[in-house]
């Protein structure tokens, strides 16, 4: 679709896509969320800091599990780390023992996972296994389901701000009757910082539900408290 954007000039605005050729895929192309790489870059960056330096892949056989596996191998390096590692998955797939196993024998400090199906099934493995090596990821683990089993707990995950002024937001639903979901955020949170471009990524850890992973460095707890912290546009810690 891009470069028949790019033939007949027209707007083409990207709600969900995340592969890394969509930064340059056309003039006309508004992406709304980063690209995968644009996380994978933040959140290297942030285990490095970290002190999480000997990494392990688990990444799905596929463009999108691919794609985060080979910028992990890029970024992660570039930012002071080293790749012990790396185990492929199918899509679909729900034992992931088997590779789990494997990359411990590794003793990784960190697991970079890329993978867009069976979080769930995989984090309620690696609790059951006594794995205790910190499990990172992207926006592909903001999975209510998963965020809110306490298997998850510790795990750290990049994720876009998506924030709508409160008088918005009230405006919004007294206009449609509904409250402004996430790619509505999304798209005015595109406009606002830039016509084209989209907003940098924070780090989070999830503490017991939606949005942050978490114990330790940044915590958040969505439902019932408010303290957070999240790696900026310089990877520095500050509100999130």
């Amino acid at each position: 679709m891009a470069p028949l954007a790019t033939r007949k000039k027209i707007l083409l605005v990207n709600a969900g896509a995340q592969a890394d050729k969509l930064a340059t895929a056309s003039p006309y192309l508004v992406n709304t969320l980063p690209t995968i790489g644009d996380e994978v870059k933040v959140i290297s960056k942030y285990l490095a800091g970290e002190g999480k330096k000997q990494a392990a892949i688990l990444f799905e056989n596929d463009a999108a599990g691919i794609a985060g596996r080979d910028d992990f191998q890029k970024y992660f390096p570039e930012a002071g780390g080293t790749i012990l590692s790396q185990e492929p998955t199918q899509f679909g797939q729900t034992d992931y023992r088997p590779a789990l196993l494997k990359l411990a024998d590794a003793k990784p400090e960190v697991m970079l996972v890329s993978i867009t199906a069976g979080l769930l099934q995989m984090a309620q493995q690696y609790k059951q296994l006594g794995l205790k090596f910190t499990v990172a990821g992207t926006t592909f683990f903001s999975d209510p389901d998963t965020i809110a089993d306490p298997s998850s707990e510790g795990f750290v995950h990049t994720q876009v701000r998506i924030d709508a002024p409160p008088e918005l937001a009230t405006a919004f639903k007294a206009k449609y009757g509904a409250d402004m979901e996430f790619f509505s955020r999304q798209l005015l949170q595109c406009h606002a910082n830039h016509p084209g471009r989209h907003r940098p990524p924070v780090v989070r850890k999830q503490a017991s539900y939606w949005r942050i992973h978490a114990r330790h460095a940044v915590y958040h707890r969505q439902v019932q408290g408010t303290h957070s912290a999240g790696v900026q546009d310089q990877y520095s810690l500050g509100p999130a």
